[in-house]
């Protein structure tokens, strides 16, 4: 569940923290009462990032052959094949094949890399609540 804030939170980071607090409602020193927290959890569930689905391999492998001139030379060593320029379609095939799995393989890693960096990373954050830290 995706939280509704006051799109003028979303330049939050700009802006005096007073303000910021203001239009959430609430007060720096003070924070929020446990009751006030519950209703807000209630109403905007928990403050947590969402998953993401990690894409599977044939769709990362299917994407390589997406791109225009991806099907351009795609439909070139179609075109080569058919007219007898076997080796000229062998060659672009070779070239397609060799930049799918470059194209696999980087993006692959890529993903493992951001799956690892979100596993390592620790959210933490000082609340108030009631006036208590």
């Amino acid at each position: 569940m995706v939280m509704a804030v006051p799109s003028a939170v979303n330049d939050a980071y700009a802006r005096p923290a007073s303000a910021v607090a203001e239009e959430l409602g609430t007060d720096p020193s003070v924070g929020l009462t446990d009751d006030e927290a519950s209703e807000r959890l209630a109403r905007f569930g928990p403050n947590v990032l969402e998953e993401s689905v990690r894409p599977a391999y044939l769709a990362i492998a299917a994407r390589q052959f997406l791109d225009l001139l991806v099907a351009l030379l795609v439909a070139a060593s179609a075109v080569s094949a058919v007219i007898g320029e076997v080796v000229e379609a062998g060659a672009i095939g070779a070239i397609l094949v060799l930049n799918a799995l470059l194209g696999f393989s980087e993006e692959a890693s890529a993903e493992r890399a951001v799956l690892a960096l979100r596993e390592s990373a620790q959210q933490w954050a000082n609340v108030v609540r009631g006036g208590s830290e």
